[in-house]
């Protein structure tokens, strides 16, 4: 089956392309990323923010934390600079220590392993 594809004039065909190339333009522009990278005393990774330009304003969209010996410790998720959407937290061994969600609303959704990888319940403090 083949199609054909047809403009009954070429100014509309011009004024598609200039809309979309107008959208492409705004999204783009509001991509624009900047990264806070923080070290310790030996030079080795503390954590990075990754920002998204909003506004004119910087919004926190994601944290990463990392042990002394390089493990990702933690990885989050934000929104409108709250923590929103999935949660990864580690053992400093690499081994997954916590899984979750937390959404809008405040419902969270959680899931734990102890060092070693065996599925365990989550403790709640606070």
């Amino acid at each position: 089956m083949k199609y054909n594809f047809s403009f009954k004039c070429k100014t509309c065909f011009s004024k598609l392309i200039t809309i979309f190339l107008f959208i492409m333009y705004n999204y783009l522009i509001g991509q624009s990323a900047a990264t806070d990278i923080v070290r310790d005393e030996k030079g080795n990774f503390f954590s990075i923010k990754y920002y998204s330009k909003v506004s004119k304003n910087l919004e926190l969209l994601k944290l990463e934390t990392f042990y002394p010996n390089r493990h990702v410790a933690m990885l989050e998720l934000f929104s409108s600079g709250v923590k929103n959407g999935v949660h990864k937290e580690f053992f400093n061994n690499g081994n997954k220590k916590s899984k979750g969600a937390v959404f809008f609303g405040g419902k969270k959704e959680e899931r734990c392993w102890d060092r070693y990888g065996n599925t365990r319940n989550c403790i709640k403090c606070g």
